[in-house]
């Protein structure tokens, strides 16, 4: 769709990939014009739209495990591994040899989804699962080595689904709670 005027949105065309059966959502990259494929039975996959927005090529695939979810910023995902119960940075500066920086266990072990900070220095997991811990913050100011800073759960049965951070405010939409707003102008202690 070409949303130059999101008021009128256009169809402008429909791509696939033959080794693609299924692709649980997609993540565009506005600084690059990539788009990403998470959760296919094949592996993320990275197209570039800005060469070709109705066909475009495929510059990057990650055989790795199961990236159900995943922020792309600056040339970093920032992955969520739902079955390995990961959290992973990986280096897409270079689509063709992406380069795995660093992984971590993420608080419940069921990795759903991930944001980050406008700085990249903060990261928020979401582990869709009830009971304990369910919001992950880390520190990830030195990539290779992400530090868990603070946990949030709302209560002991709540279940997170995604969080999206904008400025010190991270927004969270829970299939238990609704949505919740917690203050991260402290990202250890989350309000």
């Amino acid at each position: 769709f070409d949303m130059l005027d999101p008021e009128q949105p256009t169809y402008i065309g429909m791509f696939s990939q033959g080794t693609v059966l299924h692709t649980h959502n997609v993540q565009l990259d506005p600084e690059t014009g990539r788009l990403y494929l998470c959760g296919t039975n094949n592996g993320l996959y990275i197209y570039d739209l800005a060469a070709n927005p109705v066909n475009p090529p495929q510059v990057g695939h990650w055989g790795g495990p199961y990236v159900h979810d995943l922020h792309v910023q600056d040339g970093l995902v920032h992955a969520a591994l739902i079955y390995a119960g990961d959290y992973r940075i990986l280096d897409v500066s270079n689509p063709g040899n992406i380069q795995q920086i660093a992984s971590v266990n993420s608080g419940e072990q069921f990795a759903h989804s991930t944001w980050t900070t406008a700085d990249g220095n903060v990261c928020v997991v979401a582990d869709e699962t009830s009971g304990a811990r369910h919001l992950s913050f880390f520190d990830v100011t030195v990539k290779s080595n992400p530090v868990e800073i603070a946990q949030y759960t709302e209560n002991a049965i709540s279940l997170p689904h995604n969080p999206f951070i904008l400025d010190d405010v991270c927004h969270v939409a829970w299939y238990t709670e609704g949505y919740i707003a917690l203050d991260i102008s402290d990202p250890s202690q989350p309000v």
